[in-house]
């Protein structure tokens, strides 16, 4: 079981930087950006454009019941 999540999480990680990369190559005019960083209980969210922050806030909140869920569970 623990073998597929980290085999799903390489593979998430992969597809994350092709994504950004094929970004760079096609998009060369003005780039928005969003990041969330969780050190410890701390998020630290940062944006340059106000959907991309609400987008990050929904990412963060589901990133946090998830890590919920998988507490209660395992």
């Amino acid at each position: 079981m623990k073998e597929i999540f980290l085999l799903l999480g390489i593979l998430l990680i992969i597809i994350g930087f092709i994504l950004i990369l094929l970004y760079f190559f096609y998009n060369i005019g003005n780039v928005n950006y969003a990041g969330v960083i969780l050190i410890g209980p701390i998020p630290i969210i940062f944006s340059n454009n106000e959907k991309l922050l609400i987008i990050s806030i929904i990412i963060l909140l589901m990133i946090v019941v998830f890590i919920l869920i998988f507490k209660i569970l395992f």
